[in-house]
């Protein structure tokens, strides 16, 4: 929904703590159904109420979660046998989800082996106006870390991953045609023309 989200328990012992939390540390729900005379800060806490209208798109995406999570374990089906290809010619290496787990098709991610392919595709997808993006920048590399934290040991795999790695879009609704045009985009820039 933007902002916020959903807190499921399984365990019911947890409901307590979690009712603190999220009243900002306070006993407030006990003061609600009148087990205290008055509420007051009790445990650790924060400011996670959503506004009615974020609350309103959480649960609209609640209610149509089964179809919203079928779009996307296709749309994340679609670019791993449409690249399988291309991961087999070692251009590039495709998410690994290993056989006993599953997912919900959050994110369907490539890594490419060499840097110079990296800016090419980043490249080819801006100018294509398809929107591929790296994943993250480095929190080591960042200005936040300069600041306030201390680096203990170069993170090679961590920058490297950093430069090589791309999201591909993967949103409710895409087409088939949207979906071919992000994978050719791919295979021109790779240098593999076949699909």
């Amino acid at each position: 929904c933007g902002e916020g989200g959903a807190l499921l328990l399984k365990n019911k012992t947890m409901l307590s703590k979690a009712l603190i939390s999220w009243e900002k540390g306070t006993n407030r729900c006990d003061f609600l159904e009148g087990k205290v005379s008055k509420y007051y800060w009790v445990d650790r806490g924060g400011s996670f109420v959503l506004s009615e209208l974020n609350a309103a798109v959480l649960y609209s995406q609640l209610s149509s979660r089964e179809f919203i999570l079928k779009e996307r374990l296709r749309i994340w089906h679609f670019y791993h046998a449409k690249l399988e290809h291309l991961e087999n010619s070692k251009k590039l290496k495709r998410p690994f989800i290993p056989m006993h787990c599953e997912h919900n098709a959050h994110i369907y991610y490539i890594r490419v082996y060499d840097t110079r392919d990296s800016s090419r595709l980043a490249a080819s997808a801006k100018k294509s106006k398809i929107g591929l993006f790296t994943h993250y920048e480095p929190l080591h590399a960042s200005t936040g870390a300069a600041k306030f934290a201390r680096v203990y040991q170069d993170c090679p795999e961590t920058d490297l991953c950093a430069l090589t790695l791309f999201r591909l879009p993967i949103w409710v609704g895409m087409s088939e045609a949207e979906l071919e045009r992000v994978v050719k985009i791919i295979y021109l820039t790779l240098g593999d023309r076949s699909t």
